[in-house]
C-alpha cells in the first residue's frame, strides 16, 4: 500500500476495553479527524498573490476525536475536570429460584352419613358443607402470598347417591381479579356410580397463605354438596358416600412472598475471562496514577444473603496467579431487594494496580451463599430475579506513557490548478497544544494509490511538538500551553507534489512529558477543556489559481 518506502507503519489500534485509555494519549493529530473542521474544499475558489495566505487545515483535536463508540459512551468527567474512562460488565448472573420449588399439594376427602337422610320432593338439601384446610407440606419455606403465571387444578369426584347433585368447591383466598375460585361439578344421577373429573386453568390467580392460622402454606377451600330431591324425593341410604380429590399441580410463578428460612444455595466455581484487562500495546510503556476497580454484587431477590468467598484470585493461563484483596473483606453481607429496586453491596479491589499490571486473564472464584442470615425477615422472589455479579472499572486520565506509536490517513486535496508559475511555496503549520504529552510528528503525502510522494519535514528540520507545562500535580500552567510555528519551504517540485495528494499519513510517536533533571516522567492530567488546536496554510511568491468546484 505504501510502495517505494521503508516505512513500517502500524495498523490500526483497536480501541478495547483496555486499550481506550492507551488512546487517550495518541489524540495528537490522530484519528477519527472531523470533516466539517479538516476540510480543504470548505475553501472557495481563490488567487494567491505574495500577500495573501489561503488555509488548508484548520480545527480542534479533543479526546472524543480518537475513541470508538463504546469508549465514548464510557468517557465521564469528575468535578474538577479531569476525564476517566468508566466501564460495567455485567459477569455473572445466578438464578436461584429452584432453592424456591412450589411442590404440588391436594386435598382429599370422603363423607359418609351414619343415619339416613330424605330430601323432599321439589326441596335441596344440604348433605355437606365445610371448610376444609388445604396445606403445603413443604419445609422451612412458609408462603404467604403467590402470584400464579401457570398451574392446573386437577378434580375428580365420585358418590353412589343416585340423585341429582351440585357439589361446589371454593376458596376466598384464591382470587382472579378479587373474585373467588369458584368450581361446580353436576351430576345428573343417572348411574349407580356417579363420576366427575376435569381441569382447570390456574393462571392469572393469586393465592393467599395468610388467611388460616399459622398464617402461611395454607388455604381454606369450602365444600358445598346439595341433593335436588326432584319431583318425589329421594332417601339417601346410610350406605352413601361421596368422594373428592382437589390436586394442585405444575405451579409456575412471578411472585412468592412470605419467609424461605435459611438455606444454603450451591454456587459452583467459575472462572471471568478478563484477558483484555491490563492488555497494552506493543512496546509500550504505561504507568497509572491509579485504577479502580470493584464489584457490585446486585441482588434482585427480596432476601438477604450472605456471600463467603472461600478462593478469589486473578490468574494466567500459564500458571501464575494473584490474590484479589477486597475491602469489606469476605464474608459480604448482601441486602434483599425491595418493591422499588435490588439491593446492592460494593466490593472495592484494593489491590486494583497490582491486579491491573499483573495482566490476568482470568479471575477465579468459589463461593457459597447463604439465604436469610440473620434475623427473620420477609421475604419475596419474582420469576426475574437474579444474584448478579458485575465488574466495574474506572480508570482516571492520570498517569505517563511512552513508546507509543499511532498512524492514520487523512484525505486531501487543493483542487484543480488552473494557472501555476510557483518556484516556491512557504507552508504555514501553527500548532497549540494545551495537552501535557510530546510527539515527534511526520506527514506523509500519497497519491490515491498511497504511494508516498513526499514528506512533511526533511532532513534535520523540527517535528516535535512540545507538551504543555503542568505543575507538581499534574496540571496545566495557565499560560504553558505547547506552541509550534513555524514556516516549511516547499519548492517547485515539492509544491507539484502538495498539489497531487490525494491523502496525508500520520505517524505520531507520543510520550508524556519527561523531567529534565532524571528523565522520569511524571503523571500528568487529562481534563475536559484540554484541545489541540491545527492551522496550516500555504503562501506563494507567485501568482497562481485554483478552481475547487
Amino acid at each position: 500500500m505504501y510502495s517505494n518506502t521503508n516505512l513500517n507503519f502500524m495498523k490500526k489500534i483497536d480501541k478495547n476495553y483496555s486499550g481506550c485509555f492507551l488512546l487517550v494519549w495518541m489524540f495528537l493529530l490522530t484519528s477519527c479527524i472531523n470533516s466539517d473542521e479538516f476540510d480543504p474544499n470548505r475553501i472557495a475558489e481563490v488567487s494567491w498573490n505574495p500577500a495573501y495566505s489561503v488555509p488548508v487545515l484548520f480545527g480542534s483535536l479533543s479526546i472524543q476525536d480518537i475513541l470508538n463508540d463504546r469508549d465514548s459512551a464510557a468517557l465521564s468527567v469528575y468535578p474538577d475536570g479531569l476525564y476517566y474512562l468508566d466501564y460495567e460488565d455485567k459477569l455473572e448472573s445466578r438464578d436461584i429460584t429452584s432453592l424456591i420449588d412450589v411442590p404440588s399439594f391436594d386435598l382429599n376427602r370422603t363423607y359418609t352419613k351414619t343415619s339416613p337422610v330424605t330430601v323432599a320432593a321439589n326441596d335441596v338439601e344440604v348433605l355437606y358443607e365445610r371448610t376444609e384446610e388445604l396445606t403445603l407440606n413443604m419445609s422451612p419455606e412458609e408462603f404467604t402470598e403467590m402470584l400464579v403465571t401457570a398451574g392446573d387444578l386437577l378434580y375428580n369426584a365420585s358418590t353412589n347417591i343416585q340423585a341429582e347433585i351440585k357439589m361446589t368447591f371454593s376458596s376466598p383466598a384464591i382470587l382472579l381479579n378479587e373474585d373467588s375460585l369458584v368450581l361446580t361439578l353436576n351430576f345428573e344421577g343417572n348411574n349407580v356410580i356417579q363420576f366427575e373429573n376435569g381441569i382447570k386453568d390456574l393462571a392469572g390467580y393469586r393465592f393467599d397463605f395468610s388467611t388460616l392460622s399459622p398464617a402461611y402454606n395454607k388455604l381454606p377451600i369450602n365444600v358445598k354438596f346439595e341433593v335436588l330431591g326432584g319431583n318425589s324425593g329421594v332417601l339417601i341410604p346410610i350406605t352413601h358416600y361421596v368422594d373428592f380429590n382437589l390436586s394442585f399441580e405444575n405451579i409456575d410463578y412471578n411472585f412468592i412472598g412470605g419467609y424461605f428460612g435459611q438455606q444454603s444455595v450451591p454456587i459452583p466455581s467459575d472462572e471471568i475471562d478478563v484477558s483484555r484487562l491490563g492488555q497494552t500495546l506493543d512496546g509500550a510503556d504505561i504507568s497509572f496514577e491509579s485504577f479502580n476497580l470493584r464489584f457490585e454484587i446486585e441482588n434482585d431477590y427480596g432476601i438477604p444473603v450472605r456471600v463467603t468467598l472461600n478462593q478469589f484470585e486473578a490468574r494466567k493461563d500459564a500458571g501464575a496467579s494473584l490474590a484479589i484483596n477486597t475491602n469489606p473483606s469476605s464474608p459480604f453481607m448482601v441486602a434483599a431487594a425491595d418493591l422499588t429496586g435490588a439491593g446492592i453491596t460494593t466490593i472495592d479491589v484494593t489491590n486494583g494496580s497490582a491486579i491491573f499490571n499483573f495482566t490476568p486473564d482470568k479471575l477465579f472464584y468459589d463461593a457459597s451463599v447463604l439465604i436469610n442470615p440473620g434475623t427473620r425477615t420477609e421475604n419475596f422472589i419474582t420469576d426475574t430475579s437474579k444474584l448478579d455479579l458485575n465488574l466495574i472499572t474506572e480508570i482516571p486520565m492520570w498517569g505517563s506513557a511512552s513508546d507509543i506509536v499511532l498512524e492514520d490517513t487523512v484525505e486531501f486535496s487543493l483542487g484543480d490548478v488552473e494557472e501555476v508559475d510557483v518556484q516556491k511555496a512557504l507552508l504555514k503549520v501553527k500548532i497549540v497544544n494545551q495537552f501535557p504529552i510530546d510527539a515527534n510528528v511526520q506527514m506523509f503525502f500519497t497519491d490515491e494509490n498511497f504511494n508516498v510522494t513526499d514528506s512533511l519535514f526533511v532532513g534535520n528540520q523540527k517535528n516535535l511538538i512540545r507538551s504543555a507545562e503542568i505543575d507538581a500535580n499534574g496540571e496545566l500552567i495557565a499560560g504553558g500551553e505547547g506552541l509550534y510555528d513555524e514556516l516549511i519551504e516547499l519548492d517547485k517540485t515539492r509544491f507539484a507534489n502538495l498539489l497531487d495528494t490525494k491523502n496525508v499519513i500520520i505517524v505520531a510517536h507520543l510520550q508524556t512529558k519527561r523531567d529534565p533533571n532524571d528523565g522520569t516522567p511524571p503523571h500528568v492530567k487529562f481534563k475536559e477543556s484540554y484541545k489541540l488546536d491545527i492551522d496550516m496554510g500555504i503562501q506563494t511568491e507567485f501568482d497562481l489559481t485554483l478552481n475547487l468546484n
